[in-house]
């Protein structure tokens, strides 16, 4: 009976402790890679992800950075991954934990030129500037993409950005916000 109640201590514990996070071996040799949204370059009329460099991470699980016992089900354009490798030459994958961008809400409406016919981007907060100088397209749930200058009045949008990326206007003390996406639906939710 002790026996039994040593090993279901060790059970229960062992449920408690399962919620922390997972430990990896983070001094092995790592690169880090920056992940970038492919605009039909690569399948016709389909977003996909590419890397900074050359890597296969096929059939590899993908950790959150921040949260390490959460897995990633996806990358998104603006995510950095850190590859960490069992040796030196870097020929076998241990471990690979994703820095995640963030996201927030964006309404899309006319530019502030007057009479340019241009969409822009902003978010409803007085604090915040918000700059996309390289996204031209929205991407949707089943991978597809359309222009921005497509979208539908105050629709409504998902920007992704990296919170370390961030600035400060000194003068206005406002946020500036570069997006490195848009996004028709909330993204890592499907």
């Amino acid at each position: 009976m002790k026996r039994t109640m040593v090993v279901i201590g060790v059970i229960m514990a062992s449920a408690l402790t399962g919620c922390n996070n997972v430990r990896f071996d983070n001094t092995l040799p790592m690169k880090e890679i920056s992940v970038y949204a492919n605009y039909g370059n690569e399948v016709k009329d389909k977003v996909t992800i590419s890397f900074s460099e050359d890597v296969d991470i096929s059939h590899k699980n993908l950790f959150d950075k921040a949260n390490t016992s959460k897995e990633m089900k996806s990358l998104l354009a603006g995510d950095s991954i850190e590859i960490y490798y069992t040796n030196n030459s870097y020929s076998q994958i241990d471990h690979i934990l994703v820095d995640a961008v963030d996201d927030l809400i964006v309404k899309v409406t006319n530019a502030a030129i007057p009479g340019s016919g241009d969409m822009d981007v902003f978010v409803e907060d007085d604090k915040t500037t918000i700059l996309h100088p390289d996204i031209s397209y929205i991407i949707n749930s089943d991978g597809t993409f359309y222009n921005l200058q497509n979208a539908e009045y105050f629709q409504e949008l998902y920007g992704t950005y990296k919170e370390s990326d961030c600035t400060y206007d000194k003068v206005s003390a406002r946020k500036v916000i570069t997006l490195t996406a848009l996004y028709s639906y909330k993204p890592r939710t499907l």
